[in-house]
């Protein structure tokens, strides 16, 4: 499922952690386009386009069984592994409230 968030310079987007009873205890995903990007390019990609699933973060949010709340950035092995330069991506903060 494929839901466009664009977020502006300086500004957050809430993205939404689902509770480990949801379907088979499976995690959340997010993949982060390059400053700039538009709703438009919230697609899959391919190896020539770093956008949607070559974009160059992913997020990752899910909760145990436990009821903690487990999250995760990371570069997208995609993007790095064509040689699309992490330095041209952008700083990013996760910031949890609650």
């Amino acid at each position: 499922m494929i839901i466009p968030s664009v977020a502006q310079p300086g500004g957050s987007v809430s993205l939404n952690v689902v509770p480990s009873s949801y379907w088979l205890g499976t995690s959340s995903q997010f993949y982060v386009n390059l400053a700039g990007s538009s709703t438009e390019q919230c697609i899959w990609g391919n190896d020539d386009k770093p956008i949607g699933n070559w974009a160059p973060y992913i997020f990752g949010g899910g909760q145990a069984r436990d009821g903690n709340t487990y999250i995760s950035v990371q570069y997208n092995p995609l993007y790095t592994s064509m040689g699309f330069k992490t330095s041209d991506a952008y700083n990013v903060k996760i910031q949890c409230t609650g």
